[in-house]
């Protein structure tokens, strides 16, 4: 065997061998063995999710929707409750919760009842049915919900096991007065201060 074919099958069998490590194989040369790598892993693509942002409170609540943080935000719904920014002692039966995409009926007060609970649940109930019939349609894959602490503790109570999972964040504030475009800026703000405090 001539000089130039041995460098040359030489050459391959080191190509071999290094893929093989590359694949997390040990492989015998002629300098002995050579030890196990972790095995090298091909990027693939991210997978884009659609994001819902929900931020309600007891009498208005907006959906905002993107898939990525280069997307525009979208607005998917809003929708207005007129019982929830009455003033305890007051009625107003004779006005239907507004959906800009459906609306759906409530049940009478009980008297029991404190009428910022029972306000609040109302509407979170209605907006759990909204969100877990767009669920089923495939509409989104992850939530983030922004509400004051009364709300959102009405809204958890709500969650059926089938939409909870999907809630992969949560933030005790009323941004609710907020302009869309302000809406935006301060969740990126949010997300960015609970990736710090990981």
């Amino acid at each position: 065997m001539g000089r130039d074919e041995s460098q040359e099958r030489h050459g391959v069998r080191s190509t071999e061998n290094l893929l093989a490590v590359m694949n997390g194989n040990s492989v015998h040369s002629n300098f002995g063995l050579l030890h196990t790598a972790p095995e090298i892993q091909i990027p693939t693509l991210e997978v884009r999710m659609k994001t819902w942002v929900l931020i309600a409170d007891r009498g208005h609540a907006r959906i905002f929707s993107w898939e990525s943080y280069t997307d525009d935000w979208t607005i998917t719904a809003r929708f207005e409750f007129p019982e929830g920014r009455l003033r305890e002692g007051e009625t107003q039966t004779d006005r239907p919760t507004s959906f800009s995409t459906q609306g759906g009926g409530r049940s009478s007060p009980e008297p029991h009842v404190d009428r910022q609970h029972l306000t609040a649940a109302t509407f979170s109930n209605e907006l759990v049915e909204y969100l877990n019939l767009a669920r089923q349609q495939g509409r989104f894959d992850v939530l983030w919900v922004a509400a004051p602490p009364l709300f959102l503790g009405e809204f958890r109570q709500h969650l059926p096991s089938t939409l909870s999972p999907l809630v992969a964040r949560e933030w005790n504030k009323d941004l609710t007065q907020l302009a869309d475009l302000v809406v935006k800026t301060k969740i990126e703000q949010l997300v960015i201060e609970d990736k710090k405090a990981q």
